[in-house]
């Protein structure tokens, strides 16, 4: 989408939105969080398709959402790779290959609307579900994600009673305070303060709880599991500072903090240091 189509859009929404909850606040607010929990349509390029079928595919269902289920055999540990926003599992390519040489059993699941997994609407809560489902199917032992994946793995370490085959969790770049990604959703559309309040009552009566509880850095308080968290200095999509707290609630966790990496982190270095961790 060019800059120009963008901004005619994002405009769009933001007088559609504010002008409806000036009417109907809850309608507002519902609408907005479709829109919110809507990734942009992206096709898997050709390379893409042809990089996932040469694992073997598998489809768990979770609600509404077929979930794509990819597997590199191997006779090591089982270890599952979860992906982050609008991006599925063929970005994990070169960490498979690396995986692959220690002899890893590599599985990767694709995000509901995201990759060949079906939908149109995610939210971390329902990748956490997913990832619960994989985890107890396949005996997974390690999981490493990014970004939001890493998130949704922080919600399902934290809220659903993981089993006790999983010993091991890599955190790259995770969502830190959901309060802050609500609020430059908020600012990016221009909301109005009705549609704001409307917005987080929405969500906090959805899910039974408040939008701090949300926060990673209070979510992996309850998570037991050890692990690495990896954040760079230069991410400008998602701010270290969150990882810092993450890191101080986080008993049983290690902080690596690298640089000039930025958000994707995935470049050879990365690469280099989890085959160090993974040894």
């Amino acid at each position: 989408m060019n800059k120009i189509v963008y901004e005619i859009v994002k405009s769009f929404y933001s007088n559609y939105l504010n002008t409806a909850a000036l009417i109907s606040p809850k309608f507002a607010a519902r609408q907005a969080f479709k829109l919110f929990k809507t990734p942009r349509a992206r096709k898997l390029t050709a390379s893409e398709i042809k990089y996932l079928k040469s694992a073997q595919i598998d489809n768990i269902q979770v609600k509404e959402h077929t979930i794509a289920v990819y597997h590199w055999k191997g006779t090591g540990p089982s270890i599952l790779l979860v992906h982050g926003w609008e991006s599925n599992s063929a970005r994990w390519r070169l960490f498979i290959k690396m995986l692959q040489d220690l002899d890893y059993n590599i599985y990767a699941l694709d995000a509901p609307a995201h990759g060949m997994s079906t939908g149109k609407y995610f939210t971390p809560l329902e990748y956490a579900e997913a990832i619960d489902l994989v985890v107890r199917k396949f005996k997974i032992q390690k999981i490493l994600a990014h970004s939001v994946g890493a998130y949704a793995t922080i919600i399902y370490a934290s809220m659903m009673h993981p089993p006790e085959n999983l010993d091991y969790l890599i955190l790259k770049a995770p969502t830190g305070s959901f309060r802050r990604t609500t609020e430059t959703y908020f600012d990016l559309l221009n909301f109005n303060l009705r549609l704001r309040k409307a917005y987080v009552a929405l969500i906090e009566s959805s899910y039974d709880k408040t939008i701090a509880d949300f926060a990673s850095f209070n979510l992996i308080k309850n998570v037991d599991i050890p692990g690495i968290l990896i954040h760079d200095k230069t991410d400008r999509v998602l701010p270290i500072e969150d990882s810092h707290l993450i890191d101080r609630a986080w008993t049983n966790g290690k902080f690596i903090i690298t640089e000039h990496f930025g958000h994707r982190m995935n470049q050879k270095g990365v690469i280099r240091l989890i085959r160090d961790l993974m040894t």
